[in-house]
C-alpha cells in the first residue's frame, strides 16, 4: 500500500476543488467580458457591474466550498468519502490533469488580458508602426443631455493629439464631417490615415466614463478596447489618459513633453471647461453667437483659460458667422488674443489668431512669419491659413503647394483648395477634388460643394452639369449664407437664369438694409447682374472692413474679373497693401 497523500494540495485535487474552482474562474472571466461590453450600451446603471463582481466572488467561494463537501456522482450529490487506496493511485494522474486544467485557463486570461490592455500585437502592430497617423470620430453620447460633453471631448481630443510631433492627426473639419453613409474603413482611407478611433461617453453624477476602440483601417479590426473613467474633477487627467494610451499604441515617443506643455493652456474650472466644450460643440455646427457665448463665459470663470480666449477670439475673425462688420468684431478679437497671448505666448492656435489679425492691418510680412512660427510650435496642426496668405499676396505657385499639402492631410477642410485650382486654371484637378467632396461630405453639407461643382462646370463650358448641379444645390440648401448667396446668383446668372438670378439679388441686397451682408457675397451678386457700381460700392465696403474672403481673391479671383480694368480696382488694392506683386 502506498502512503497516503497528506498535503492540502493533494486534498484539493482529490476532491476536485481545484478543478471546479478553475470551470467556475473561466466561466465569470467570460461573463464579466460580456457585462463589460453589453451593460453600458443596454443602459445598466454604474453599480451592476460591481455588482456582478461581487456576486462571482461570493459564488467561487461557494463553489470551492461546496466542491469539499460534495461530489457529483451518478447517483446524485453526495458527501465526498473518505480516501481509498484506489484513489492513492489515481492521484498522480488527478495532479497532472488539474496542473493542466490550471495552465490552460492562465493562458487564456492572460491572453483576452493582453488583448484589451497591451497595446497592439502581432500583425496590427505592423500597421500601427507602419503609419503613426489617424482619424477621431465624433464620439457618442450614451445618456440624455451629454451630447455636447460627447462632442468637445472629442474635438478636443483632436486638437490634443495634434499638439503631438510625431503623430499625424486628420482634423476635426474631415473626420467629423463625412457622409453618414460611408463605413468606417472608407472613412478611414478617404482621410488617408491608418487608423481610426472611435468611442462612447457615459456621465453618471460626478463621474464619466469612456469606452474608447482603436480600428485599423486596413482591415477594419478593432486592435485594442479599454474603459477609461475619471470623475468631473479629473476630467484633463481623464483626457490625457486616453491621449497617452493612444498616442504609446501607435509607439510616439514624443507625446510626453507635448501633453505637459497643453497643461498651460487649460483651466482649473470643471464648470468653465464645461462652458469651453459646449463653445466646441456649437463650433461643429457653425452656430458662431453662441460659440462666443459659451467661450466668453469660461473666460469669465477662469479668466487664466488660454484656449476659451484663443477660440473667442476666432469666432470674432469669422465676424460672428458674418452677422457682425468687421468693424466691430476685430477689435473684440485683438482684445481676446492678447490676454490668450500674455497668458502663454507660445499656444499656437493664439499666434494663428494674430497672424489674421496682422493680415487685416495689411501687416503681411509679419503675419506669414507668424504662421510659420505657429507650424514649427506645433507641426501637427494643419491649415490653409498659409496657403491662404500666400495666395493674398499673389504668391500662386507657393500657395498651390500649401494647399496640395493642406488637402493631404485634410480632405474636407481644404475648403478654399478647388477655388484655387480654378484660378491657376486647373479645371481637371479641381474636377477631382469636387467629385471626392461629394462623395465624402454628409447630407447638410454637400449642397455647399454642387454650388462650386456648378460654377467649374460653367467655366469648363458645360452648362448642362451646370444647371443640373445648381439645381441639386437649390433642393438641398439649408439656410446659404450671404456669401453662398451670391455664388448661386452668379451660377444662375451665367446660365441665361437671370430672372431667378435677379430675384435672389434683389433679396439680398433688401437683406443689407435691415442686416449684415457679407461684401464677398455682395459683390459676386452684384456682377453677376452687371450692375459694376453696385460691385464697386461693395468692394470699397470690403476694403473698409477687411472683408477676409475678398481680400484673398483680391489679386488672381477670376470672378472679379470684370472689374480689374477700372481705375477703382487698382485704387482697392492700393488701399489693403496689394498693388505690387510680392
Amino acid at each position: 500500500m502506498q502512503d497516503s497523500p497528506t498535503s492540502f494540495w493533494d486534498e484539493l485535487s482529490r476532491r476536485r476543488v481545484i478543478r471546479a474552482s478553475s470551470v467556475y474562474l473561466a466561466a465569470g472571466f467570460v461573463l464579466l467580458q460580456v457585462a463589460d461590453v453589453t451593460f453600458e450600451p443596454l443602459g445598466f446603471p454604474d453599480w451592476a457591474m460591481r455588482a456582478l463582481i461581487g456576486l462571482l466572488v461570493v459564488g467561487f467561494v461557494l463553489t470551492a466550498l461546496l466542491s469539499w463537501i460534495f461530489d457529483v456522482t451518478p447517483d446524485g450529490i453526495v458527501r465526498t468519502a473518505k480516501q481509498t487506496d484506489d484513489e492513492i493511485q489515481r492521484l498522480k494522474t488527478r495532479r497532472k490533469v488539474d496542473s493542466v486544467v490550471i495552465a490552460s485557463l492562465l493562458v487564456v486570461i492572460i491572453t483576452l488580458i493582453g488583448r484589451d490592455f497591451v497595446s497592439v500585437d502581432g500583425e496590427a502592430q505592423d500597421v500601427l508602426t507602419a503609419n503613426r497617423s489617424l482619424a477621431v470620430l465624433p464620439f457618442e453620447s450614451i445618456g440624455a443631455g451629454d451630447d455636447y460633453f460627447a462632442d468637445g471631448l472629442s474635438v478636443e481630443l483632436v486638437n490634443t493629439l495634434s499638439l503631438i510631433p510625431d503623430l499625424k492627426v486628420a482634423s476635426a473639419n474631415s473626420s467629423f464631417a463625412m457622409n453618414e453613409d460611408m463605413s468606417e474603413v472608407d472613412i478611414g482611407r478617404s482621410l488617408l490615415v491608418a487608423n481610426l478611433v472611435k468611442g462612447s461617453v457615459r456621465m453618471a453624477g460626478d463621474k464619466v466614463r469612456v469606452n474608447v476602440q482603436m480600428v485599423s483601417v486596413e482591415d477594419g479590426v478593432v486592435v485594442w478596447t479599454r474603459t477609461f473613467e475619471h470623475v468631473m474633477q479629473d476630467v484633463f487627467a481623464l483626457q490625457d489618459e486616453i491621449s497617452a494610451y493612444i498616442a504609446t499604441s501607435l509607439k510616439s515617443t514624443l507625446y510626453s513633453e507635448a501633453l505637459k506643455n497643453l497643461a498651460l493652456s487649460r483651466t482649473d474650472s470643471v464648470e468653465a471647461y464645461n462652458a469651453y466644450l459646449l463653445a466646441l460643440h456649437y463650433r461643429r455646427e457653425f452656430d458662431w453667437p453662441n460659440v462666443v457665448e459659451q467661450a466668453v463665459r469660461a473666460t469669465t470663470l477662469d479668466p487664466e483659460f488660454v484656449a476659451a480666449h484663443t477660440l473667442a477670439a476666432r469666432a470674432y475673425l469669422t465676424r460672428v458667422g458674418g452677422s457682425v462688420a468687421g468693424s466691430t468684431a476685430y477689435p473684440m478679437a485683438q482684445q481676446a488674443v492678447d490676454k490668450a497671448l500674455a497668458i502663454d505666448a507660445e499656444f499656437a492656435p493664439a499666434v494663428v489668431v494674430q497672424a489674421h489679425l496682422n493680415r487685416l492691418e495689411g501687416r503681411y510680412t509679419e503675419a506669414e512669419r507668424l504662421l510659420r512660427k505657429a507650424r514649427s510650435l506645433s507641426p501637427g496642426i494643419v491649415s490653409q491659413d498659409l496657403a491662404n496668405l500666400l495666395r493674398t499676396r499673389g504668391r500662386m505657385e507657393e500657395a498651390l503647394i500649401e494647399y496640395r499639402r493642406g488637402y493631404e492631410t485634410d480632405p474636407l477642410g481644404a475648403s478654399f483648395y478647388p477655388d484655387m485650382l480654378m484660378e491657376v486654371g486647373e479645371y481637371e484637378e479641381a474636377g477631382r477634388v469636387l467629385d471626392a467632396w461629394l462623395t465624402l461630405s454628409s447630407r447638410e453639407s454637400v449642397w455647399r460643394v454642387q454650388i462650386t461643382a456648378a460654377w467649374l462646370a460653367i467655366l469648363m463650358g458645360d452648362e448642362d452639369e451646370a444647371n443640373q448641379k445648381i439645381d441639386q444645390a437649390l433642393i438641398g440648401v439649408n439656410s446659404p449664407s450671404s456669401v453662398q448667396q451670391g455664388r448661386i446668383i452668379w451660377v444662375l446668372a451665367n446660365l441665361g437664369r437671370m430672372e431667378e438670378a435677379t430675384q435672389r439679388h434683389n433679396d439680398l441686397m433688401q437683406k443689407a438694409v435691415t442686416g449684415y451682408v457679407s461684401p464677398s457675397g455682395a459683390i459676386v451678386s452684384c456682377i453677376a447682374v452687371g450692375d459694376m457700381d453696385c460691385a464697386f460700392e461693395w468692394l470699397q465696403k470690403a476694403v473698409d472692413d477687411r472683408a477676409y474672403l475678398v481680400l484673398m481673391g483680391l489679386k488672381t479671383a477670376k470672378i472679379l474679373d470684370p472689374m480689374r480694368d477700372d481705375p477703382r480696382f487698382e485704387d482697392a488694392l492700393a488701399q489693403v497693401g496689394l498693388l505690387t506683386i510680392e
